[in-house]
């Protein structure tokens, strides 16, 4: 009750959507879905409500579910990158690597800093630059732990007492 309690609470909509969150994090599933539901019947023109839900939805297991608000968040507000972003993940869990590509150049185009999120296999469709720059950052990092790891494979094999006969 503390998130209807707050003093900054401008959105009893988006207060319900947030404490169905809390109770599925809780594992209460009955009073996250009706919270969730109440929050986007609300307000249904607030991204927060459907994205949200589109959260609460998709840790009860209903991709289905989280796929249709994430889309539904989109239509709402198109330039919030958390629903093309929400949706790409949902694809991406379903094996839809087609649509998953989709909505990762979508959340790109909208939001370029969101680069960081987007998965490898999606990285090179949606810019082939980042995914260079990407690879070769990886290529160094590995090149590191490879030398550190032989260094100290080498200072392990190397005698106590500094005989080397």
């Amino acid at each position: 009750e503390r998130v209807f309690a707050s003093p900054h609470d401008e959105s009893r909509a988006v207060s319900y959507v947030i404490r169905a969150r809390a109770y599925a994090v809780r594992g209460d599933w009955t009073w996250a879905r009706a919270d969730a539901d109440k929050g986007v019947a609300e307000d249904p023109k607030d991204v927060y409500t459907w994205l949200n839900r589109s959260d609460v939805r998709r840790t009860l297991g209903d991709r289905d579910g989280a796929l249709s608000d994430a889309l539904k968040a989109i239509e709402t507000d198109a330039k919030n990158p958390y629903g093309y972003l929400i949706a790409a993940e949902i694809y991406d869990e379903m094996e839809n690597a087609a649509e998953a590509q989709e909505y990762f150049k979508k959340l790109y185009a909208v939001e370029p800093k969101a680069i960081e999120r987007i998965p490898d296999k999606y990285l090179e469709a949606v810019d082939k630059r980042a995914y260079a720059t990407r690879m070769k950052e990886k290529e160094k990092e590995r090149a590191a732990r490879e030398k550190e790891i032989r260094a100290k494979l080498q200072e392990k094999n190397r005698p106590k007492d500094g005989n080397t006969d």
